[in-house]
Parts: C-alpha cells; structure tokens; sequence
C-alpha cells in the first residue's frame, strides 16, 4: 500500500469526477435500482481495468490521468450504491450498541 496520502489523492479525484458535467447529464442516480448501479458498477471497474492495463503498456502521464478519472468513477459508483442502501447513514440496531 502506497499510504494515506495516494488514497486521499483518489479521494480527490473522485470529488473532482463528481462535479464534471458529464456526471450531471448522467441523470439523478437515486432513481437507479441497486441492480442497475451494480450493473453501472461492473462497467466501471471494466473501465478502470483498461486504464490501468493502458498504463502499464505505456506508463505517461496521459494514461496516469485517465487511471485516476476512472478511479474516481468507480469510487463515486460505489458511494452512491452504499447511499442507495442506506449505509452512508448512521444506525442504531437493536442488540448492539
């Protein structure tokens, strides 16, 4: 593991992806089903899969860029399934404190 510092860059360009308009013309994502952003999910990862496979045949600073982009959007896919399920939310279960 690279540390704190590469996964708060990640984190970053995550924020960074969330504000791009090409993410505002996707729609309203809480309409999506859990299936459908599952679905969206696994596309992603394809996505950033590419990238990075990209990266490693020829390691600049494009193919860098467009690893931390689909980094970003696997990760903003991911937040918005756990919102979707609740999970960002704080709760109290009975039995455990």
């Amino acid at each position: 593991m690279r540390g704190e510092k590469q996964i708060q860059s990640l984190a970053q360009a995550a924020i960074i992806q969330a504000n791009l308009p090409k993410n505002v013309e996707k729609g309203d994502w809480k309409e999506e089903t859990e299936l459908a952003l599952c679905n969206k999910l696994d596309e992603e990862v394809q996505e950033l899969f590419e990238a990075v496979y990209n990266y490693r045949a020829n390691p600049t600073p494009e193919t860098q860029q467009r690893v931390r982009e689909e980094a970003g959007d696997v990760v903003n896919v991911v937040m918005m399934l756990a919102d979707k399920c609740g999970a960002l939310e704080e709760h109290r279960w009975e039995g455990t404190d």
